[in-house]
């Protein structure tokens, strides 16, 4: 798995405060389980959702991560890879432009 070194460097800090609590050998746990699950991530993400206003799930939140990619690079095949798709078909959706993108294009043009 490739990480930014942002992201890497946040691990480090997490890890130096985590293993005051714990030793365990995950990164994240909670206090029922040595390690969080899917459905943990869902529920979290669901209640942050709530409390914030903003409407978003783990599916939100990675197809924005790809789209943001495929918009930044250009590269169907970078963001593919990354988000770890098998076949390039997958990926397409990313690269297609949205409806305030093709709305955005039409206010644009001058008759």
């Amino acid at each position: 798995m490739l990480l930014g070194e942002k992201t890497v460097g946040l691990i480090k800090l997490w890890l130096e405060c985590r293993d005051e609590y714990t030793d365990e050998s995950f990164l994240f746990t909670t206090e029922r389980a040595d390690h969080i699950t899917e459905r943990a991530v869902q529920h979290l993400t669901k209640r942050l959702s709530e409390l914030s206003g903003v409407e978003f799930s783990p599916h939100t939140l990675r197809h924005t991560y790809c789209k943001r990619l495929a918009d930044n690079t250009g590269q169907i095949e970078v963001v593919a890879e990354l988000a770890g798709h098998s076949d390039i078909n997958t990926t397409r959706i990313y690269v297609k432009p949205g409806k305030e993108e093709l709305k955005k294009y039409v206010n644009d043009v001058e008759l």
